[in-house]
């Protein structure tokens, strides 16, 4: 994939997805000098739907689904 963003030219894309739950493991919760501080662990997704795709920097909307996007990318000589 070749991709290329007409907003910014930036080639990252990203999967915008609602009503996702995310579950993530807390590790610790002090650092080492018992200042409050947070360490994540890993983390896994469940449920959620595909909104659209965008540019990962600017946010321009690229396409509605999977079909659109392949459609846009073909049409745009980016596969």
């Amino acid at each position: 994939m070749k991709f290329k963003c007409p907003e910014c030219g930036d080639d990252r894309i990203e999967e915008v997805l609602l009503g996702v739950v995310q579950y993530t493991e807390v590790q610790n919760v002090t650092d080492e000098d018992g200042n409050p501080s947070i360490k994540y662990g890993e983390h896994s997704l469940d449920a959620g739907e595909v909104s659209h795709f965008q540019c990962l920097h600017c946010g321009e909307h690229i396409a509605d689904d999977e079909e659109d996007l392949l459609a846009y990318l073909k049409e745009n000589d980016m596969l």
